[in-house]
């Protein structure tokens, strides 16, 4: 009940207040992806001279879009912060403030059906970003068609005068792209993609790629990102650059300062002198599969992987996981840890696929594997460590950094909410 008054009084006075301001509005969504654009998006504007805002951490769903309007953190379980929530809010619509954001970036998440009906009675975008569509909320759709009809109800409203930005790559995405009214602009790997990347190459030097657009070529230089998915968040925001009518080599200039978010494929020294992957801000076989192909290109002593249960897979939890464990086998990993009882099926999957028994371990808790991992890893040993959100997989990374006293600047969900 408090929630749902909660919702109703932010649904409005976010409502007021895009009325009153008038913000150009960039809509992203996808089942992976949404954060790592976000932030790509943020980096191209940048170069526009707007003043934006971009969504508060993770904010993304019926009460987090609303904050981001507003420009306030989550009350949480505080009345106080609640009653700054809406005086704020209250303040903006009695006084105008100039220095109100010309653009919102706002990440448009949905768990269920009719979500994205709702946040579109609150926002309606200009520009609209599809990443991707999996089998990240099977357990409320019947079908990824289901899940991919309802992130696409987004671009179906982008009026005339906007701009529909869509992933070529899912053919999902792109058979219903003649089905808007919209501008449309792609991006993906595949030639017949408006924006893509060509000569893609990893190590840990970094990432490069051509980029292509307009018959233009420019070479992309990223050091601190070593893995291709993030190429699918750098050609959307290439594609948001090119919608604001930003030259290729302003678009090129803005991509290179590219920072990936924590918790996102970041590189962290580990203890032994190892070195960590660290992919713990969430997990679907989606994000699983290129994070794993990462492993692959870095060149290391071993290949260590740590994995947890993925979450919101509904009726693909079991599938999901076992084709996860046979990718583990398929890279030859020289040690498969899991923990969670959902990832016993990708202990299976590695199993049946070929990675020796004595390759495989399980535990039942972080401390178990911390232990472990601190007597077990070597010089030059490469560490994936990956797990949905409430598989809390970055309390392992900070186990086993080598500087943990730096975790509350390296690592996702260190503040003391989490604790």
């Amino acid at each position: 009940m408090i929630k749902n008054i909660l919702q109703f009084f932010l649904k409005y006075l976010a409502r007021g207040i895009l009325h009153k301001y008038q913000p150009e509005v960039i809509g992203i969504t996808g089942s992976v992806g949404k954060t790592t654009t976000k932030e790509t998006v943020a980096q191209i504007l940048k170069r526009t001279n707007k003043r934006f805002r971009k969504s508060i951490k993770n904010y993304n769903n019926e009460i987090g879009v609303p904050l981001t309007i507003i420009g306030c953190p989550s009350g949480k379980s505080s009345f106080r912060k609640w009653i700054q929530v809406f005086r704020k809010a209250i303040k903006l619509l009695i006084k105008k403030d100039p220095s109100y954001p010309e653009v919102l970036i706002l990440e448009m998440g949905i768990d269920r059906p009719g979500d994205m009906e709702y946040l579109q009675s609150i926002v309606q975008p200009t520009i609209g970003v599809v990443t991707a569509v999996g089998p990240t909320h099977l357990e409320f759709f019947e079908n990824v068609e289901q899940i991919r009809d309802e992130k696409m109800s987004l671009v179906e409203k982008i009026p005339e005068e906007g701009w529909s930005i869509l992933n070529y790559d899912h053919s999902l995405i792109r058979e219903k792209k003649e089905e808007l009214k919209s501008a449309v602009l792609t991006f993906g790997l595949q030639e017949e993609a408006m924006i893509r990347a060509e000569e893609l190459k990893i190590s840990r030097q970094g990432l490069q790629f051509n980029l292509i657009l307009d018959n233009q070529k420019e070479t992309i230089n990223l050091p601190l990102v070593v893995s291709k998915s993030f190429v699918y968040a750098l050609l959307a925001g290439t594609a948001v650059g090119q919608a604001y009518n930003l030259s290729l080599s302003e678009i090129k200039a803005a991509l290179e300062g590219f920072q990936p978010p924590r918790g996102r494929m970041n590189l962290i020294d580990g203890v032994a002198d190892s070195l960590i992957i660290d992919d713990t801000y969430n997990a679907s076989p989606q994000s699983t599969f290129p994070a794993l192909e990462t492993v692959v290109f870095l060149q290391s002593n071993r290949k260590v992987i740590v994995l947890g249960d993925m979450l919101e897979l509904g009726s693909y939890s079991k599938e999901g996981h076992y084709e996860v464990g046979k990718k583990v086998a398929e890279i030859e990993a020289d040690l498969l840890i899991i923990i969670g009882s959902r990832a016993k099926n990708i202990a299976k999957g590695a199993r049946e696929n070929g990675l020796l028994e004595k390759k495989i371990k399980t535990f039942n808790s972080h401390k178990e594997i911390i232990c472990f991992l601190k007597k077990f890893l070597q010089k030059e040993d490469l560490v994936l460590v990956k797990g949905s959100q409430g598989a809390r997989m970055d309390k392992i990374v900070k186990g086993i950094m080598k500087n943990p006293q730096k975790a509350s600047q390296l690592l996702v969900r260190q503040g003391p909410e989490w604790s």
